[in-house]
């Protein structure tokens, strides 16, 4: 059956975190054995992404980026930069920072610009189809807590 692979690793990812789950023992040997057959493509798309060589300024720019985030950012009681969401709380310095920023995106254009390239190359890479045998799971013989969103991503391989 052919798989885009990024569709691949939605599958790999559904079948690992079911994989502990109560269920029958078609369903265990139709999970295992789907791992067993994704597994060298995962592989594959893992070292890919491995072999991406970061190019030369990006980590100056991510280190300068992060000074400049926590140097500008809103302070807690402690002195510690606040966080929500993953994301630097700035209300007061958001000027002062994007001038920051601008400055060093301008100053290492080139690095960024080539890490855009190899992004995109990633990108057209996961969305190529590859061949994969893959083993049909009867819908009864999945863990009754599996969710809507894993039942999609199992769409191509989960039949009634």
């Amino acid at each position: 059956m052919k798989f885009k692979r990024e569709d691949l690793v939605q599958v790999w990812t559904v079948l690992n975190s079911i994989a502990n789950e109560k269920t029958t023992a078609k369903g265990a040997y139709g999970i295992a054995k789907n791992k067993r057959l994704v597994e060298s493509e995962i592989k594959s798309i893992e070292d890919a992404q491995k072999s991406q060589v970061t190019p030369e300024g990006v980590q100056e720019f991510d280190t300068e980026r992060l000074k400049a985030c926590n140097e500008l950012c809103d302070k807690d009681e402690d002195g510690k930069p606040k966080v929500m969401n993953n994301n630097f709380v700035m209300t007061e310095n958001t000027v002062v920072f994007n001038e920051k920023l601008a400055e060093l995106q301008e100053e290492f254009k080139e690095g960024l610009e080539a890490r855009s390239v190899l992004e995109e190359e990633f990108k057209v890479f996961l969305q190529e189809e590859v061949e994969v045998e893959i083993h049909t799971i009867k819908i009864n013989d999945l863990p009754d807590n599996i969710t809507a969103t894993q039942i999609e991503a199992l769409n191509d391989i989960v039949v009634d």
